[in-house]
């Protein structure tokens, strides 16, 4: 359970971005469900990067696992969409030269990219923010 692909490269560019301590409260999951990586004395946040049909995610089934996570964010991949219509096209129309015209979901896709990466990556950090933030307020107010 220590891949090292995107959402481990990614998790470790945003921590480096932050000030240090600044996310002290929160335990933020990288993909992997597992119910041995929930701290109960944070606010447990799954980043999940991971598609549905993969081992890893298999947890996501579990009630008892799901209500153990405080907040989920979900990391959309333009790169696979575009992957897996690409696959669907394939699949449906072999290797032939000449194919059908890019459907309604693949022009979908290709126009709301930018937006859909601004959005992500906007959401990730300002939640991951708002809960560091709250996390520092209530430790401040203890002392």
């Amino acid at each position: 359970m220590n891949p090292r692909g995107g959402t481990e490269i990614l998790k470790e560019q945003l921590i480096a971005q932050l000030e240090p301590g600044s996310i002290d409260g929160i335990n933020l999951i990288g993909s992997i469900c597992h119910p041995s990586l929930v701290e109960k004395n944070k606010t447990n946040v799954l980043w999940q990067h991971l598609s549905y049909d993969q081992p890893n995610v298999q947890y996501m089934r579990d009630r008892k696992f799901v209500d153990s996570i405080d907040y989920f964010i979900y990391v959309v991949s333009i790169v696979y969409c575009l992957w897996r219509i690409f696959k669907s096209y394939k699949k449906l129309f072999g290797e032939s030269v000449i194919g059908p015209t890019p459907g309604l979901d693949t022009l979908v896709v290709i126009i709301f990219a930018p937006v859909l990466a601004i959005v992500d990556v906007s959401m990730t950090w300002i939640r991951l923010y708002r809960e560091a933030e709250e996390k520092r307020r209530k430790r401040e107010k203890l002392f």
